[in-house]
């Protein structure tokens, strides 16, 4: 069941409620967690909702974003990757940027055979123009992180989208999470789920909070994983490095993550509006299937 976010018209996917699921025993838990499983690349990726986008020419439109379910390996099993190779948390020029829009999107180098398929590349909406505003504290509540992303906080003087403005040739393709995605991932009975949007920040997602808490049982955004937002925080001891938000084991955001340390990677794309889903019921047994 797709979930509103009250800030903005769109919808999410949310996590159920972590004690109803049906025992491990028995079958596999995710089965029964969240239906927003879809066949894509002939693997499974999660639906993160239908989110509001501005494109290329300038309109705002909806498109459904989708996550890969699993961390991403290429073709020798490696699957912890640095954001970025230099001290810049850039990512129009990041490492990780380039490696997924180049090698991971047309399955070449690295991988060859775990990258995207033809049929996957067709339905990935390049005419997106990303948001990739920053802020300086992972002590933020969701819907106020889906307000800095779309800000003009930045370092270095660094884009606030990605394309940059007046950039007419670059294609986003493939990026990551933002911090709002992993907030308003947050599942539970509709009290617990209003209750860590309006009062539990990102960075205490996982901390007890009565008989729950909004990041571990509830959750369904993995972690241990990059996010595409910059953190504009300095580091006094260390003013040249560069960081940007992640999400730390068991489940929180934080925003002290070294451009230059290794984590794992879960791509994230938009599709066109003409993918369709033909059949399945977006089960982990039955994920959707999508045809263009």
């Amino acid at each position: 069941m797709m979930e509103q976010n009250k800030v903005n018209p769109e919808y999410r996917y949310a996590g159920k409620d972590y004690w109803t699921r049906v025992p491990q025993s028995d079958r596999d838990p995710q089965s029964d967690y969240v239906y927003n499983y879809v066949m894509f690349n002939d693997e499974l990726w999660n639906i993160i909702g239908l989110v509001n986008v501005k494109t290329k020419s300038g309109s705002v439109e909806q498109r459904v974003k989708i996550v890969r379910n699993a961390k991403l390996e290429d073709d020798d099993k490696k699957y912890d990757y640095k954001w970025n190779e230099n001290l810049s948390n850039d990512w129009t020029k990041s490492t990780l940027m380039n490696l997924l829009n180049g090698d991971y999107y047309n399955s070449q180098g690295r991988f060859s055979s775990t990258g995207l398929k033809e049929e996957a590349r067709a339905m990935i909406d390049d005419s997106i123009v990303w948001n990739i505003g920053g802020w300086d504290t992972p002590v933020v509540l969701t819907a106020s992180a889906y307000q800095y992303e779309r800000g003009d906080q930045v370092s270095d003087g660094n884009p606030t989208t990605w394309p940059s403005a007046g950039d007419s040739e670059t294609k986003a393709r493939v990026g990551l999470p933002y911090p709002s995605d992993f907030g308003y991932a947050v599942g539970g009975s509709k009290e617990i789920r209003n209750q860590c949007l309006s009062e539990v920040p990102l960075c205490q997602y996982a901390v007890m909070n009565g008989d729950y808490t909004c990041g571990i049982f509830y959750n369904w955004i993995s972690s241990n994983i990059w996010l595409i937002s910059p953190s504009t925080r300095v580091d006094e001891r260390n003013p040249l490095s560069r960081h940007v938000f992640k999400i730390n084991p068991p489940a929180i955001l934080s925003d002290y993550q070294y451009v230059l340390y290794t984590f794992y990677v879960r791509p994230t794309v938009y599709l066109y509006p003409s993918v369709l889903v033909s059949e399945g019921n977006g089960s982990y047994d039955t994920p959707y299937i999508l045809e263009l």
